[in-house]
């Protein structure tokens, strides 16, 4: 006998509750009553709920019944809630922005180990994107060090212009020909021109601002020099992004951390400086750049490098490049703001690069927040609030140029940590990436330099950009957004198992003396390749792959594929 109706009360658990028509009978007892139901071959039903069977019929609604039923079902629906609320938080887990607090003693550990493996398996990427962040973003890119008027006959356009127009030029070439810059990349002499034309370049502008020459072979020089840096270190920034991509997001926020703190204590020393002496420390740079870079590409197999996302189609992230436009015209509001600057206030403002990356790190590895939090919840409020506090100290803009240089840190450093991640994860080529983002990011600078020069009222501008800010991060974090694509990555986490285990075959190889190519082999042992297998992907013969594969179990103190897998993944778990 079925029922006709449903107590209203249990509407609240409809979901676990048989609908109308599916109840059956069993042989478990009333719970209110001693009869037993008749056997059906079906399964029983949930407990508490009554069911007569014909000839036996009572009134289920009956008072004593419905109190014993709902109490069995309020406490079987309780612990199906707890239940269902704890799948649904475990299969959200990447979705849910919520902190992750690093408060352990063990995760501290580890995460120092982590940070400090990171670093000693690739000391000279950090010294390179140091030199880089020091010479690009500090000499070229802001206000710091070199004023324009200097120049006898130079004022218009500014150094800031000049560099930008020609990087922005270089990006957009390079991203849309992406695929034939690979085949210029791979070229011996190219780390060698790379940085000969930089040196050149930073020597061109050196000799303009040392007043030897005519103020009109000055601006030639200066021209020439600001030109070819926009268009060498852009060339070097795609090649930091090839490795970046190599080597994931996580690995990138450690060692841009490091280069961002050390760049900006370079910066710290050499600001009080005279011109002249900037300048020539400006020269001294890109050499020992170049050959870092060099050095940390040599490190992976050269095919490798220039075969990421060769011939996968590309995809445009239209969010991210709106974003990165966004930070440009923010920065170069902020570029015309603090261009009044003297170096005593420059060293104390440049205090702020050190406070961003710091603070990144905190957000981004402690906290564990992802990309969607860190740009739109952070980086974004944090330089509105540098306006806004500027805008209300137009004579003393300090303060607010520590703020402001802090969320500029913080943006870029996450802007290298989310083209990683497309990069890698999506199998796009790192020069499309880095090229679409980062010429974005400078054309939206050429844009808020121009905006502010227009505009005479920079205070009320400040003002402007304090609420538009905001407003701009509200819109990019919309619901549509919140918890898909890019933005529920946390850069923090490890990538994946490959990942780690690739980062533990490198750790060995530092450890013992692993050649390049024994580390190719290695790694591919590690993920259980066969000889004939290795020998295919990396183009030797099986008897080569022999010889590196017996010198690799010398070095690790192994005797089979096997122990060398067991070794390897007992690494790779301490890094996780």
């Amino acid at each position: 006998m079925r029922h006709t109706g449903t107590p209203r009360r249990l509407g609240y658990f409809s979901t676990s509750l048989p609908k109308a028509g599916e109840l059956f009978e069993s042989q478990e007892p009333c719970p209110m009553h001693s009869h037993t139901r008749k056997h059906s071959s079906k399964p029983p039903v949930p407990n508490g709920i009554c069911i007569t069977h014909s000839g036996a019929s009572h009134d289920w609604r009956s008072s004593a019944c419905k109190t014993g039923m709902l109490i069995r079902v309020e406490k079987q629906m309780k612990k199906s809630t707890i239940a269902t609320g704890e799948r649904r938080h475990r299969d959200r887990g990447r979705d849910v922005a919520m902190p992750n607090l690093v408060y352990r003693a063990d995760d501290r550990r580890r995460l120092v180990r982590q940070f400090d493996e990171s670093i000693r398996s690739m000391p000279y990427l950090s010294v390179a994107f140091g030199l880089y962040w020091m010479m690009t973003v500090l000499f070229l890119y802001s206000p710091f060090l070199f004023d324009t008027h200097d120049i006898s006959g130079f004022a218009p356009p500014s150094i800031g212009t000049v560099t930008a127009c020609s990087s922005v030029a270089t990006y957009f070439v390079c991203a849309a020909r992406f695929r034939r810059f690979a085949g210029l990349d791979g070229k011996k002499w190219f780390f060698t021109a790379l940085g000969t034309l930089m040196t050149f370049g930073a020597v061109c502008f050196a000799l303009s601002i040392a007043g030897i020459f005519s103020n009109d072979f000055r601006t030639f020089l200066a021209l020439s020099g600001l030109v070819l840096l926009g268009v060498t270190t852009s060339l070097a920034c795609l090649e930091f992004g090839r490795i970046f991509a190599l080597i994931g997001q996580r690995k990138v926020l450690f060692h841009g951390t490091v280069a961002l703190l050390s760049g900006s204590l370079g910066a710290l020393i050499i600001a009080p400086m005279p011109p002249i002496v900037a300048a020539i420390a400006l020269a001294l740079l890109p050499a020992p750049m170049v050959a870092c870079i060099a050095k940390s590409t040599a490190s992976f197999p050269r095919a490798r490098i220039l075969s990421q996302g060769a011939d996968s189609p590309v995809h445009i992230p239209r969010r991210f490049l709106v974003t990165s436009a966004i930070q440009g015209l923010a920065l170069g509001v902020m570029h015309n703001l603090l261009s009044g600057l003297t170096s005593s206030s420059v060293s104390l403002s440049s205090l702020g690069l050190c406070i961003g990356a710091i603070l990144l790190m905190f957000t981004a590895v402690v906290v564990m927040q992802d990309f969607n939090t860190l740009f739109y919840r952070v980086g974004f409020p944090i330089m509105a609030v540098g306006f806004f506090v500027t805008s209300f100290t137009p004579t003393s803009p300090i303060a607010g140029s520590v703020i402001l240089d802090a969320g500029y840190c913080y943006q870029y450093l996450l802007s290298c940590c989310l083209c990683a991640y497309l990069a890698k994860s999506f199998d796009q080529s790192p020069i499309w990436i880095i090229g679409t983002s980062t010429g974005c990011l400078l054309a939206g600078q050429l844009a808020g330099s121009t905006l502010a020069s227009i505009i005479s009222n920079t205070t009320s501008l400040a003002f402007l950009l304090a609420f538009a800010l905001p407003l701009s991060a509200l819109y990019l974090f919309s619901s549509q957004n919140m918890a898909s694509g890019w933005g529920a990555i946390r850069p923090g986490d490890i990538e994946s198992a490959a990942d780690t285990i690739e980062e533990a075959c490198r750790i060995a190889g530092s450890e013992n003396g692993i050649t390049k190519r024994e580390l190719d082999v290695l790694m591919l042992l590690a993920r259980g390749k066969t000889r004939k297998e290795i020998s295919a992907e990396l183009h030797l013969s099986e008897e080569t792959i022999k010889t590196h594969a017996g010198k690799i179990y010398q070095k690790l103190s192994v005797h089979s594929k096997r122990e060398l897998i067991e070794v390897i993944e007992q690494r790779a778990k301490s890094l996780t």
